[in-house]
């Protein structure tokens, strides 16, 4: 039996230039479409203050760079390595203030008046950024007062742009004087690490500004942290604990750890961490014990569910009670195999045969689990039978333990 031999078709000038053209405006398409997708971001740069400087920020001389520190027998530490730390500046005054913040003059004391009107200096930290219509994004603050009643210290948040101006009284030592959602931290006290969050009306400019301020006198100065996640938080005589970075070992185990850096004065009995699929574990969820005292310990979490996102943080425990450190987080395994074949194959007929053995295989690599993939024929025969002449597809597919499916196509 003879067969005739496969022929390539012929692609004349017309046609090679329709596929330019096209290939072309499928670029320029592609292009517009990532720069869209990247506009869909916040641009806060520099947000963490891992540079270790307040590079693309604007601040007043108040402001620093922080990796922790102790105030008032408060510890406050960042929820990586560094984090912005904020006090007022010495006659630095609420019209100075208001303009550094981007606000119309007089804002403040529009907004409460009970709070500003007797606000004696300022601190500011602000950025300029990009956001689209409805765009919402999200920083961390800590409020650590210094001072007592009645000297009513506190920081706000503002963000302006086109037609836009938001302020939020975030925390104040005595009194909110009416602002709802304010928190009220008393004499000396801390609010912990908290979230706020803006949603911007048009697209345009914006700029994000954040501020501590001292009220009836300059003597004790308030402290303001941020950050791009939330830290750890020390109550006096509470042991500092840090929480280690959490990676997936398997996709039902991960190791995170921690480190107890001071025991708060009395010994550390406990310590290890928890993990909960909500934001705020505790010692009630699912918790290791890694021994007791202070120092580095790591810690194996186990009976995790595939494809899930886990909330992690570090505890220790003395007789004051039970402190945690920052939160960080295992992100669900979301990533999908990828697929690799033996490539396409153009091979001619066997002698004297209108078929041919063709030798094809795959692999799949995955970020967590260990997959094979599988292949099925367009025929429907088996992958190690003979391919007649013509075109045959061949489907891999793959699936992780998290449920993650991928596909992938051979001629």
């Amino acid at each position: 039996m003879e067969c005739d031999n496969l022929k390539r078709e012929r692609i004349t000038p017309m046609q090679n230039l329709f596929t330019k053209f096209n290939f072309t405006w499928l670029v320029l398409l592609l292009a517009a479409f990532a720069g869209l997708n990247q506009q869909a971001h916040a641009q806060v740069a520099n947000s963490g203050f891992e540079t270790g400087t307040l590079a693309s920020w604007s601040a007043t001389s108040g402001a620093s760079i922080s990796s922790g520190y102790t105030a008032g027998n408060w510890t406050v530490n960042p929820s990586g390595s560094k984090m912005a730390r904020l006090e007022p500046t010495a006659n630095l005054l609420k019209g100075t203030a208001e303009a550094n913040l981007g606000l119309a003059p007089g804002s403040l004391s529009a907004f409460n008046g009970g709070v500003f009107n007797s606000a004696t200096n300022f601190g500011t930290l602000t950025q300029t950024i990009t956001l689209n219509a409805g765009q919402t994004f999200t920083m961390y603050w800590n409020y650590l007062s210094q001072d007592y009643a009645p000297y009513n210290d506190g920081i706000l948040a503002s963000l302006t742009g086109p037609g836009y101006q938001k302020i939020q009284l975030l925390a104040v030592t005595a009194n909110a004087y009416g602002s709802p959602n304010t928190i009220v931290t008393g004499d000396y006290g801390s609010t912990g690490w908290h979230a706020v969050t803006f949603t911007a009306g048009v697209a345009g400019s914006y700029k994000l500004g954040f501020s501590d301020f001292n009220y009836g006198d300059q003597a004790l100065n308030p402290i303001q942290a941020n950050d791009n996640a939330p830290g750890g938080t020390s109550a006096p005589g509470q042991p500092v604990v840090t929480t280690a970075p959490v990676t997936s070992t398997s996709p039902t185990t991960a190791t995170s750890g921690g480190n107890v850096t001071s025991d708060g004065g009395s010994p550390v009995s406990a310590r290890g961490v928890c993990w909960a699929t909500t934001t705020a574990p505790t010692t009630a969820s699912a918790h290791t014990v890694d021994g007791t005292g202070t120092g580095a310990f790591t810690s194996n979490l186990t009976g995790l569910t595939p494809g899930t996102t886990y909330y992690v943080r570090a505890y220790a425990t003395n007789i004051t009670g039970t402190n945690y450190g920052p939160l960080v987080t295992l992100a669900g395994d979301t990533q999908a195999p990828v697929i690799t074949t033996n490539g396409n194959k153009v091979v001619s007929t066997d002698a004297n045969a209108c078929s041919a053995t063709v030798v094809v295989s795959a692999t799949a690599t995955d970020n967590v689990s260990t997959v094979t993939p599988t292949g099925v024929r367009s025929d429907g025969l088996a992958l190690t039978a003979a391919y007649p002449k013509g075109t045959t597809t061949i489907t891999w597919s793959a699936t992780d333990a998290a449920g993650n499916a991928s596909t992938a196509s051979q001629t």
